[in-house]
């Protein structure tokens, strides 16, 4: 009984934790609630608590960290499409995306019906494998499942492969001699690339294709 009763606290401190921080954002103090989203994110790393902690932010004025959260909340979820919408209504859109360019053709692969498509190619491949009766027409309804599934699933595993960042404070791009190449405002969208860092920065390119090097602290974001 005792277990239960501690397993029930720790279940529901949280929730109230996250009452209050929702609560202090709709009284319009949302910087008040962003160490409360943040844990929140931090533990569930779920896209949509990154996108409330992003939201929050936004309103509080914290341009860089609420960009930076909402492009965690895209990573997480790159077939959603609020983190993309949020990102544009700040000023930071992100380029146009695999998802975008497949347009309808991607919805299955990760709309409601992605599950018992998956569902279907499983259940049809199982078939085939196991019964000779109606072999072929298992493996026809198998197949286009699978075609219907591969366009979105494709298209969010290579969206997800970009490692998109923001600059959370004002910095700069800099050469491989620390001179600064060009401002980067708060908020600035980039993406990590391979390439060798020194003296705690990451290479990092921007938006218009510009590399260099910009220190790892500009690009963590702090409640």
């Amino acid at each position: 009984m005792r277990l239960i009763a501690v397993l029930m606290l720790l279940l529901t401190v949280p929730r109230l934790v996250a009452d209050d921080a929702y609560d202090s954002w709709a009284a319009g103090r949302p910087a008040e609630a962003l160490p409360s989203l943040h844990a929140a994110a931090v533990a569930s790393d779920r896209w949509d608590a990154w996108l409330d902690l992003g939201l929050a932010a936004a309103a509080a004025g914290r341009r860089g960290p609420a960009t930076a959260w909402l492009v965690s909340a895209h990573r997480h979820a790159p077939h959603r499409p609020e983190p993309r919408q949020a990102l544009a209504a700040l000023g930071s859109p992100l380029p146009r995306t695999w998802l975008d360019r497949l347009g309808p053709c991607a919805w299955p692969g990760n709309g409601a019906v992605a599950m018992p498509l998956a569902l279907l190619v499983g259940m049809g491949l199982g078939w085939s494998i196991g019964w000779r009766r109606a072999r072929g027409w298992a493996l026809i309804g198998a197949g286009l499942a699978l075609l219907l599934l591969l366009p979105g699933v494709v298209g969010g595993w290579m969206d997800g492969r970009r490692d998109w960042a923001a600059a959370t404070a004002d910095t700069a791009l800099l050469d491989a001699s620390g001179r600064a190449l060009r401002p980067l405002p708060a908020g600035t969208l980039l993406e990590r690339v391979s390439g060798p860092g020194w003296a705690g920065h990451v290479a990092v390119r921007d938006l218009d294709g510009a590399f260099g090097w910009i220190p790892a602290a500009d690009l963590v974001a702090a409640p």
